[in-house]
């Protein structure tokens, strides 16, 4: 056996050497296989992440543009609405013609569409928008007053004159709340 040995060393040291090199190359294409699927995964989670952000900025910033668009035409809405409301209590104008001028600007679905988006997006708001439309409400409340005799005609319009004048200061810091919201959310 020895013998044999002797006889086939130098295949059996170079059967050895080509094996010993084959595990090496194995080991390191594997290794490298391994490095390159890391950073490959890497780069592909940041490119996943950096779309999802700016998915989620494109929509934060959509939203808060539907928001403000919805929110400026629910709120000029009610001032036409209040402004009709005092023409008819102080007849300026017939209540006929008044009412039918008022039909345009009742749009019922705009409140709870606004409600709904900041619901979503912008909870933080939603507490602002419904004080804003309390007091709008309330002006709505004293022109039943008016209609029924309960208030007289200068008084409800000086009360509705001011309780809109109230929902100025709150209707500018909704909008700059929003606004700074939407930047955060980018």
């Amino acid at each position: 056996m020895v013998e044999w040995f002797t006889n086939n060393a130098s295949a059996i040291i170079a059967a050895a050497s080509a094996l010993f090199a084959a595990i090496i190359a194995a080991i390191s294409t594997l290794l490298s296989v391994a490095l390159s699927h890391r950073a490959n995964k890497s780069q592909r989670d940041e490119t996943f992440s950096r779309e999802r952000w700016k998915l989620n900025r494109d929509l934060y910033l959509s939203k808060a543009e539907e928001i403000f668009s919805l929110f400026n035409i629910w709120y000029e809405n009610a001032y036409q609405v209040m402004l009709l409301q005092v023409f008819i209590v102080i007849g300026t104008k017939p209540q006929e013609q008044a009412l039918e001028e008022m039909k345009p600007f009742i749009d019922k679905q705009l409140s709870p569409k606004i409600t709904a988006l900041l619901s979503l997006y912008y909870g933080d708001l939603l507490g602002d928008f419904e004080a804003i439309a309390k007091k709008i409400n309330e002006i709505n409340t004293i022109y039943t007053k008016a209609l029924t005799g309960q208030m007289g005609k200068t008084e409800f319009a000086i009360n509705a004159d001011q309780k809109f004048s109230e929902t100025k200061d709150p209707v500018s810091t909704f909008m700059t709340k929003l606004a700074e919201l939407s930047k955060t959310k980018m």
